[in-house]
């Protein structure tokens, strides 16, 4: 007899069912560190060939399961322990050119994704730079530049890698010096951890360096922060769109319907450790990756909760690369080719 489904579920029965443990942990770690240290030997075997060269793909993905690490140290749901999250995040995050400060906008996000009048003026998407209202009111010029920075093969290389090999090296403590009332944490600690953090990188260069596979590694990054930003701009951007004011949004429901839930092929989810489960992390962020799918996996089998999330395939998310503005009026995401055409309509009507 199939048991019956419920609409809802209960939340904290879960989170005590799947939170972070030692040996789920444990063996995660052991997972991600081995992928990406078995990748780094073997580009140092083949440095002096284009064999090395050949691997940075390889390394970009591992090098995304180790931010995912990261991810969830910094959200402490990796392990039960704080410190020892603090620990890994810094090992991870220098890994990654990430400084755990990252978290302090993240939080942010978390509280914001989708409230467009939110309280602590944060973009609702932070992957949507542009609304066809401001497209609209600019000059030509400024629409031709639009189009170039928004066209995908600009926009998934060049913001991803400003971001983390520039603006990682700093941009916290500018943040805290802007809004200091917006962000919790003082501003020595926020120093003192991004010195941290551009310590290490630097030591890890050095290290680098001396071994002959630096050029390898920064090319791997680059790679696998394109990779991680493609990933972060789908699970919110798609439509329907989930843009609401302060009086409808919902923080569940920035989860159920403004995050995705993409349908990652069994060899690449491997390499994602969960984060596809996007749907789930903004309802409860304390879900480590490495439990997520299990999780999920019980709630539809006993709930009707998730029955109407949105799903994206990866040729869903390689169509809603084009998506690089919102419609307040029709409240939509559209394509770059959208607003010209909208701009050119509205030409002729002034004209006639």
């Amino acid at each position: 007899m199939v048991p019956m489904r419920t609409p809802d579920y209960n939340e904290a029965e879960l989170y005590t069912k799947y939170k972070a443990t030692y040996g789920r942990a444990c063996i995660n770690l052991v997972s991600q560190m081995g992928t990406f240290c078995s990748v780094m030997y073997a580009m140092y075997v083949f440095r002096h060939s284009w064999g090395s060269y050949l691997l940075c793909p390889l390394l970009s993905f591992a090098l995304y399961k180790v931010f995912i690490c990261f991810h969830d140290c910094v959200h402490n749901s990796y392990t039960p322990n704080k410190t020892l999250n603090w620990v890994i995040s810094n090992i991870t995050g220098a890994l990654m050119l990430t400084s755990p400060n990252w978290i302090l906008g993240h939080h942010t996000h978390h509280l914001t994704n989708g409230q467009i009048d939110n309280p602590y003026h944060y973009k609702f998407n932070e992957t949507v730079f542009i609304t066809l209202k401001k497209y609209l009111s600019a000059n030509d010029r400024m629409k031709k530049l639009f189009h170039i920075i928004y066209h995908p093969l600009f926009y998934f290389v060049f913001f991803p890698n400003v971001h983390f090999f520039v603006m990682q090296r700093y941009h916290s403590i500018l943040q805290k010096y802007r809004h200091p009332k917006k962000i919790n944490a003082s501003m020595r600690q926020i120093v003192e951890t991004q010195l941290l953090n551009n310590l290490l990188i630097v030591c890890m260069f050095y290290v680098l360096y001396s071994y002959e596979i630096l050029t390898q590694y920064i090319i791997s990054l680059s790679f696998g922060f394109s990779i991680g930003f493609f990933t972060f701009f789908n699970q919110h951007t798609f439509n329907p769109a989930y843009v609401e004011n302060r009086e409808s949004w919902t923080f569940k429901n920035s989860g159920l319907i403004g995050s995705s839930f993409i349908q990652v092929p069994a060899l690449l989810s491997f390499f994602t450790d969960g984060i596809e489960y996007h749907h789930i992390h903004h309802i409860n962020s304390k879900i480590p990756g490495y439990n997520i799918q299990k999780y999920h996996e019980e709630v539809v089998a006993t709930s009707t909760a998730f029955d109407n999330i949105t799903k994206l395939t990866l040729t869903d998310c390689c169509n809603n690369v084009w998506l690089m503005m919102y419609d307040e009026e029709r409240k939509k995401y559209i394509t770059m080719d959208e607003a010209r055409e909208m701009a050119i309509t509205n030409e002729m009507n002034k004209s006639e």
